[in-house]
């Protein structure tokens, strides 16, 4: 682990063992014995930071890491089933810090794959606006090509009408009006 935080962790876990230490040499907990594990206890501060900030990688060395301070303490302090109850205290520290970590772990997986998915997406929309542009300009030319190929063709029957029609006998009215239909085109 890089990430300082992850060794400040390890400095708490540290502290909160010194602090066990002083209070299991001066017996003070000793007194009530339902308050015997609170020393431990609290080293589920770090685990589940550990856990929280860096998934499994973070929460399983920190809870070992916990558990090891702490065992000198059991051996020396506690006895029949004060031990007992702090190694299945310690048991379930390390369980709680593995657990909420997988969760952790799973839920950051869950947002890159979200995050790479809306990459993808973000892509396929500018592929596909690209392609609609492209698409939209092939109608435009098409229609252009079609317009003008109506327009020619019209224009050339009309030419060929024209003189077809020259070519007819007429009067003075009518030759007018093929001059009108000549000066139209």
């Amino acid at each position: 682990m890089r990430d300082r935080r992850f060794w400040i962790v390890q400095v708490l876990a540290i502290g909160i063992s010194l602090i066990d230490t002083i209070i299991d040499t001066a017996r003070v907990l000793h007194l009530n014995s339902d308050l015997y594990m609170l020393p431990e206890s609290a080293y589920f501060l770090p685990v589940l930071y550990a856990a929280l900030n860096f998934g499994v990688e973070g929460a399983l060395p920190t809870s070992l890491w916990c558990v090891v301070l702490t065992v000198p303490n059991v051996l020396l302090f506690h006895h029949g089933d004060e031990s007992i109850g702090v190694a299945v205290q310690l048991t379930l520290l390390v369980m709680l810090g593995v657990v909420v970590a997988r969760r952790v772990d799973k839920e950051r997986r869950a947002k890159l794959a979200a995050q790479n998915a809306n990459r993808r997406l973000a892509d396929i929309q500018v592929s596909l606006k690209s392609y609609i542009r492209l698409a939209l300009r092939a109608q435009e030319e098409e229609r252009f090509r079609l317009s003008r190929e109506l327009h020619d063709e019209t224009v050339q029957e009309l030419v060929v009408a024209k003189t077809a029609l020259e070519d007819v006998p007429g009067t003075r009215g009518q030759r007018d009006r093929l001059d009108a239909v000549d000066v139209a085109l």
